[in-house]
């Protein structure tokens, strides 16, 4: 007859048997085969978290027109009403498949029908920033991008103080961020009031820079050659129609020089410049219709 084993130790036993603790793995069994995106079993019982998703580059269509402002067109003769031009310029943006512009010379009776005409696009600053801060006005496609922050500096424009906006956005698709700055420069011989906006323009790019994202700089320089020289040979930013500067030496783009601009800098490629000026934007406008495929390059 065989021993009795005490009674606390069969009840040990089963203890351990029923918490899962007890027999190793017959040698013969199926390992265990770890699905994807559930967590592993280690030896320490730990979990494995996944890996996180690289960052990826995406393309978007930028562009700046100057819309001139309805108080260049009142009365007879010349260009048509500026609340008639306001309703072209929203069917050239849906028509071209703008992501992002920068407008010009925005009066009020333009601003409401653009904000009307524009029903999946997001406009800022609106009305927010003012009478100082109606004249330019930056679009974007609210399905690519997402509104983070805004912001504006004082610019001399014809003898009076304007701001300048600017905004940050996400691309909803990638995450990834960048800037946008819409300038509009003094024109004719106001050169000094050129210069000092030219200069509070470069000191912008510069701290949005300092964030390490794309910044993009569009709009009206009222300028050709030193303001490309300018901007382009003392920050990171290039223009989209190519040419190349330094602070000791500049060679703007080949083609014909215009004062309107698009540029940007950080890991971005160009391509596909165009700067449009058919019977459709000559009913809106006496300036081109300026757009440009931008590829903002995935992170090394």
């Amino acid at each position: 007859m065989p021993p009795i084993r005490p009674v606390s130790r069969m009840l040990a036993a089963g203890a351990l048997i029923a918490a899962g603790s007890l027999l190793p793995q017959a040698a013969h069994a199926d390992p265990l085969v770890p699905v994807p995106g559930t967590p592993s079993h280690g030896s320490g019982g730990g979990t494995t978290p996944s890996a996180k998703p690289r960052p990826q580059g995406f393309d978007f269509k930028l562009a700046t027109f100057n819309i001139l402002g309805s108080q260049h067109t009142r009365g007879p003769g010349g260009y048509g009403p500026g609340t008639h031009r306001a309703r072209i310029t929203a069917r050239l943006i849906k028509h071209k498949n703008v992501d992002v512009i920068g407008m010009q010379e925005v009066q009020d009776d333009q601003y409401r029908v653009l904000h009307h005409r524009l029903d999946h696009y997001r406009i800022w600053p609106g009305t927010s920033l003012g009478n100082e801060g109606i004249r330019l006005q930056i679009a974007w496609r609210e399905r690519k991008f997402r509104l983070l922050d805004t912001g504006s500096i004082a610019t001399a424009f014809d003898h009076q103080t304007q701001r300048t906006p600017w905004v940050k956005l996400r691309n909803r698709a990638t995450g990834r961020e960048l800037y946008v700055v819409d300038v509009h420069n003094s024109p004719r011989g106001q050169e000094v009031e050129r210069d000092h906006a030219t200069q509070r323009e470069i000191d912008l790019i510069h701290r949005l820079r300092g964030h390490h994202k794309p910044v993009f700089v569009v709009g009206d320089a009222n300028e050709k050659r030193e303001w490309f020289c300018k901007v382009v040979g003392h920050t990171s930013v290039r223009s989209a129609n190519g040419g190349h500067a330094s602070p000791r030496s500049c060679t703007p783009p080949p083609r014909r020089l215009r004062i309107d601009w698009l540029m940007g800098g950080r890991r971005i490629d160009f391509s596909h410049y165009r700067e449009d000026d058919g019977n459709t934007v000559r009913k809106a406008s006496d300036h081109e219709f300026i757009h440009t495929i931008v590829n903002v390059r995935a992170p090394r």
